[in-house]
C-alpha cells in the first residue's frame, strides 16, 4: 500500500465494483488483463 501513498491502516478499502471489503495488506488474484477498482476512506 506503500506505493499508493497510504502509509497506515486506518484505511477503510472496498471493491467498487464487487461491494466486497478489502483487507489492507491482503493479495487479491485477478485474471489477466483484469482490474479491481478500490475506493478507500481514511478514519
Amino acid at each position: 500500500m506503500a506505493r499508493l501513498g497510504l502509509m497506515s491502516e486506518s484505511y477503510h478499502l472496498a471493491d467498487v465494483w464487487g461491494g466486497a471489503e478489502v483487507s489492507f495488506g491482503s493479495m487479491v488474484k485477478l485474471q489477466p488483463n483484469g482490474v479491481l477498482f478500490i475506493r478507500f476512506k481514511g478514519d
